[in-house]
């Protein structure tokens, strides 16, 4: 049996085309992302995070400038007797009276707090945007891991199908010499049993090939009735000849994940916490001006001209000076302290982990690519025992059993070698991710 290899693949990709045609969308890795990234909830919830951190900057940062208040009160009395004029005439028993304030106030000095607030808010806003761009992250290493299981998938169904067809051309090949006389029936049914076994096989990886691509939809997030597929021949195997070395792998991560980045956002954001706290242990001078008027009724003076001279100006100086207060400012002081060992622990611990992870991810490349070239030669030679052992059971030589034998070592070596490459295609998606490539 001639270049079985090609055979298989010639096959798989005639199986694969049927499942195309059959989805109305079919989705590019590309498209699977920029969707993703535009519809996630949990990216839209992470946004809304980071609208609400731009708001309290924005609150902090207009801290620094005067306030400004205007405040108007009114009162309507009514006595229970008339009152009288200079010409016995009843006057009116109800007296309205009416203030108006303007007041300004402003922040001299107050330990540097202020400054201090506002540097907090700007690495919390820090911190947030990096925690939208984490998500992103997160997303996208998802959706590449399930995009490329679904093309495995697709790959292993095909081989499972080509499989079955193969192992029923050798039972009808079974048959034929069993009709002969060249065969016993019991070496008959092991053909037919291997045939059902490959059946099932088919069953099995159709399955696991739907609830993969359940699982991409859902990650998704599309519609019940949304119908779904990915592009089959989406993406080209890459070669990982030239890995760099786990030292750059591993700079390269500390300079491009997001999660590293809002964690030293979250250290500066608790130093300025701290230096806030601090700022309280200082006294702090605020300047107050304003100005104001009021008007009654039955004075016989015109409103106007009541405005006027009643108008006051005030301005005023205040200074505080914390003497005790009930520990209130050392306790926050102190809360302030720990919370920044905390955050200094916890990016800490984001490092390890990203060593963690990249080391994970680039010995996995290591070892695909050295699992490429295994399956590769594995591969050759199975197919070369398997048509040897063909060609010897065609002549005699070889019983079933043995035909059998190197039919599933062939077949495994088949599948073997497409579960190298999928290793090593999505060890390079994932490390170049990680990479920024």
């Amino acid at each position: 049996m001639k270049n079985r290899l090609l055979s298989i693949l010639a096959l798989a990709t005639a199986i694969a085309a049927p499942l195309q045609l059959s989805a109305q969308k079919e989705w590019t890795l590309q498209e699977c992302i920029d969707y993703a990234l535009e519809n996630n909830i949990q990216l839209q919830q992470k946004q809304l995070s980071l609208e609400s951190s731009m708001v309290d900057l924005a609150q902090s940062r207009a801290s620094r400038y005067p306030t400004l208040n205007f405040d108007n009160g009114n009162n309507l009395s009514m006595q229970n007797t008339a009152s009288y004029n200079e010409y016995n005439e009843a006057g009116n028993n109800f007296n309205y009276q009416s203030s108006f304030r303007l007041n300004s106030g402003m922040t001299l000095y107050q330990g540097g707090r202020l400054r201090n607030n506002i540097k907090q808010a700007e690495a919390n806003a820090s911190s947030a945007t990096y925690d939208v761009e984490q998500q992103k992250f997160d997303l996208q290493q998802n959706i590449i891991t399930a995009y490329l299981q679904i093309l495995y998938d697709k790959e292993a169904l095909a081989l499972k199908e080509n499989a079955a067809g193969l192992s029923a051309i050798e039972m009808d090949r079974g048959q034929q010499m069993y009709d002969a006389g060249a065969i016993s029936k019991v070496e008959l049914k092991q053909f037919t049993a291997q045939n059902a076994s490959d059946n099932y096989a088919v069953v099995v990886a159709r399955n696991t090939l739907e609830v993969d691509r359940l699982k991409l939809k859902q990650l998704l997030e599309l519609g019940l009735d949304d119908d779904f597929d990915i592009a089959y021949d989406d993406i080209e195997y890459v070669s990982l000849a030239a890995l760099p070395s786990l030292e750059e792998a591993y700079d390269a991560a500390l300079e491009t994940l997001p999660q590293m980045h809002g964690s030293d956002s979250d250290v500066l954001a608790a130093q300025y916490a701290l230096a806030a706290a601090k700022g309280s242990l200082y006294p702090s001078i605020a300047l107050g001006a304003g100005m104001g008027t009021s008007y009654q009724s039955g004075t016989g003076i015109s409103f106007l001209d009541q405005i006027g001279k009643k108008l006051s100006e005030s301005i005023s100086m205040n200074l505080s000076v914390p003497i005790f207060n009930g520990r209130q400012v050392r306790s926050s002081v102190e809360r302030a302290q720990l919370n920044l060992r905390n955050a200094q622990l916890q990016n800490e611990s984001v490092r390890k982990q990203i060593l963690s992870t990249v080391e994970s991810v680039y010995n996995d490349a290591v070892a695909a690519a050295a699992q490429m070239e295994s399956a590769s030669l594995q591969m050759e030679q199975a197919e070369e025992s398997y048509n040897l052992a063909s060609e010897q059971f065609a002549a005699g030589i070889k019983n079933t059993v043995e035909l059998l034998t190197a039919l599933n070592n062939y077949r495994s070596a088949a599948s073997s070698l497409l579960q190298a490459r999928y290793k090593a295609l999505l060890s390079e998606k994932i490390l170049n991710l990680y990479m920024n490539n």
